[in-house]
């Protein structure tokens, strides 16, 4: 009945309300917690300065060794609450999509890395440009290059190489089991008899990109 359809669509609507506020609420406790963490995370870090600094010549050679472990283990966890941090504030933004130039995106995120790093990348190119938000990108493909280059195994020169490719059906090269997402894109053509603009759903071309180290 009508009665019964409105009882279920108001309780809808209010079960809908209530979980848009635990996000909103669980948002801001990720926020929070990552910012208080960064002060004992700094503390730690200097106390591990210090050390190094000012007690090295009674330090044994193991616990040289511990001290440097638990420093790199302390930039890791500051890395990580940076990125959650960014994650919770563009999680709370409406994220546009616009076509991006690859090329020059990667070009900017190497500009502002690591020292060494650009020199350790090599670019297939001409790179795709892909439907994305640029500062995600660029986020994203920061993190790939700099955990490729920070994670390189011991005397060994860091080599990565950047490229993409476009996906067309269920599998790509070197993969198997796999499914891009499928998509589609609304796009404008004009009814030469209503002479009026309709929307039209096109299939939308995939295109991966390639971070290998």
């Amino acid at each position: 009945s009508r009665v019964v359809a409105d009882l279920l669509e108001q309780e809808v609507s209010d079960r809908t309300a209530k979980l848009t506020e635990t996000i909103s609420e669980l948002q801001t406790y990720s926020y929070s917690l990552a910012h208080d963490l960064r002060a004992p995370i700094r503390a730690m870090r200097g106390y591990c300065n210090i050390l190094v600094e000012d007690f090295a010549p009674e330090l044994s050679d193991d616990a040289k060794d511990m001290i440097e472990r638990l420093t790199g283990s302390c930039e890791r966890l500051d890395a990580f609450t940076r990125d959650l941090l960014e994650f919770t504030r563009v999680s709370r933004q409406e994220i546009n999509l616009a076509n991006v130039d690859s090329e020059s995106t990667l070009s900017e995120v190497l500009n502002m890395c690591s020292p060494g790093l650009s020199d350790a990348v090599s670019v297939q190119s001409p790179l795709l440009n892909v439907q994305a938000n640029r500062g995600l990108l660029q986020r994203c493909l920061s993190n790939l290059l700099e955990n490729a280059f920070k994670f390189t195994g011991q005397g060994r020169p860091a080599r990565i190489k950047v490229w993409t490719e476009a996906v067309e059906g269920g599998t790509t090269s070197g993969l198997t089991h796999f499914s891009p997402f499928n998509s589609a894109v609304i796009a404008r053509e004009k009814n030469s008899d209503l002479q009026e603009t309709v929307p039209k759903v096109v299939s939308a071309p995939r295109v991966r990109i390639w971070v290998e180290d």
